[in-house]
This record gives C-alpha cells, sequence and structure tokens, in this order.
C-alpha cells in the first residue's frame, strides 16, 4: 500500500497498521506499506522511529522510487526497509 508523507508522520501509523493485520489473521508480513525515498529523505528521524515502530507490528516496509535521489543507498541502510521498488 503506497502512502504519502502526512502518513509517514502520523503517530497514529503503527496502531492502524495493527488492528489491519490482526483484522486478516495476524500473520507477519500481511501489510506491506511503501513510501517514496523523498518523503523518506524529507524526513529521516521520524520515518527511523517510524519504521522501527512498525516493524514491532510485523509490517512489512518498502522504499519505493528508490535510487531517484543522490543519497539512496545512505536512506535504505538508516531505515532496513524489507524491499524496495526501483526508480524508472
Amino acid at each position: 500500500v503506497q502512502l504519502t508523507n502526512a502518513s509517514l508522520i502520523d503517530k497514529k501509523l503503527p496502531s492502524v497498521a495493527s488492528q489491519l493485520i490482526n483484522a486478516v489473521g495476524g500473520k507477519a508480513g500481511a501489510l506491506t506499506l511503501q513510501f517514496n525515498e523523498n518523503d523518506i529523505a524529507d524526513h529521516l528521524t521520524v520515518s527511523k522511529s517510524q519504521f522501527t515502530a512498525l516493524n514491532q507490528v510485523n509490517c512489512q516496509l518498502c522504499i519505493n522510487n528508490f535510487g531517484s535521489s543522490a543519497k539512496a543507498v545512505e536512506v535504505a541502510n538508516f531505515v532496513q526497509p524489507d524491499m524496495v521498488r526501483l526508480a524508472r
């Protein structure tokens, strides 16, 4: 599910993700959220804490448009996504 930068900084997102995962059986990896690389880079510290919180509720995370910035590798190393979608 692609989300915007507003969702990336929303403190309620881990709780909502947890509720969605539990609603479909609670299996780890049942929900994958993806955020645009530039949004993550613009909110790097918040992104790291959000990715950590979402990982704790068994939500998979993806960086969309990976490689679109000069610091793509540094961003990925910092937030540790489960997967990336390459920029076109």
